[in-house]
């Protein structure tokens, strides 16, 4: 195709149409002041409406052309809002299913470690016939016998890399009427399987330092050996102790790996089981 001679012959159609145009609109001017001049106001009236309906049609038609839009955008709206809808829905099943699972996998550890995830606190008092075997530390102090390999595999770690410790306490025999800080019944000293465990320079709670080396590896590697941080600093409001960073609590270390990995507290446990 030869573009220059098509837009020359272009060229030259249109001219040819606007000369026509153009003398169309003279004559008829001529037209409206003879008539006008006449006192014929016909031509007049007539060019008025005819400008009239001109405009008017180009307003319908501009509507016209925007409705269509306009449904095009709703469309598109419609399906933006069914697609956000689909995908807050589809979250909330994702949430609701993650949620399912973790309960399921808990509800397992559970049935497997029930005897080592009993719940004590100042709601949930220990069974006053609550018995276990009794195994006495070098320390003096005694323990669950079920706890202590794993606790001598922890503290054999522990020393391995040079750093040292001091059990401050263990099991401690029912309390009548609670120590303060718990209900007679409600302190998990009596379960047999709770340690406070501190440096060996530092006795006493008061004196616990969270960067103490020995302390920082305790809290982070415990849980390998089924022991958690029982009242950890972040989870005060679920277990409605203040932070002991130095009271470990034996779970398992299928209960303790789960809790760890999860961020649970063993309340936050036991709501996710329902129980």
């Amino acid at each position: 195709m030869d573009f220059g001679r098509f837009w020359y012959n272009t060229r030259k159609k249109i001219k040819k149409i606007y000369k026509k145009i153009k003398k169309w609109v003279k004559r008829y001017i001529r037209l409206l002041v003879r008539h006008t001049k006449a006192k014929d106001y016909s031509v007049l009236i007539y060019t008025i409406l005819a400008v009239i309906a001109i405009i008017l049609a180009f307003v319908l038609v501009g509507k016209l052309f925007g409705a269509i839009a306009s449904i095009g955008d709703d469309d598109k709206k419609d399906k933006k809002t069914t697609k956000e809808t689909t995908t807050e829905l589809s979250t909330t099943e994702e949430i609701t299913t993650a949620e399912n699972a973790l309960a399921t996998q808990a509800l397992v550890i559970y049935e497997n470690n029930k005897d080592f995830l009993v719940l004590v606190n100042n709601s949930h008092p220990l069974d006053e016939n609550y018995t276990f075997t009794h195994h006495t530390l070098n320390c003096g102090l005694d323990m669950d016998e079920r706890a202590f390999n794993d606790l001598k595999n922890m503290l054999e770690t522990l020393n391995s890399a040079d750093l040292h410790y001091s059990i401050v306490n263990a099991y401690k025999e029912r309390v009548s009427g609670g120590d303060g800080v718990f209900n007679e019944g409600c302190d998990e000293h009596e379960t047999g399987l709770a340690l406070d465990i501190n440096t060996e320079y530092n006795y006493e709670y008061s004196t616990y330092n969270p960067s103490d080396p020995a302390n920082v590896w305790l809290t982070d590697n415990c849980y390998k050996y089924g022991f958690i941080v029982r009242y950890p600093a972040d989870k005060v409001e679920s277990t409605g102790v203040p932070a002991e960073l130095w009271h470990f609590r034996y779970v398992g270390v299928e209960a303790a790996t789960f809790l760890h990995d999860n961020n649970l507290s063993l309340e936050e446990f036991y709501e996710l089981l329902n129980l």
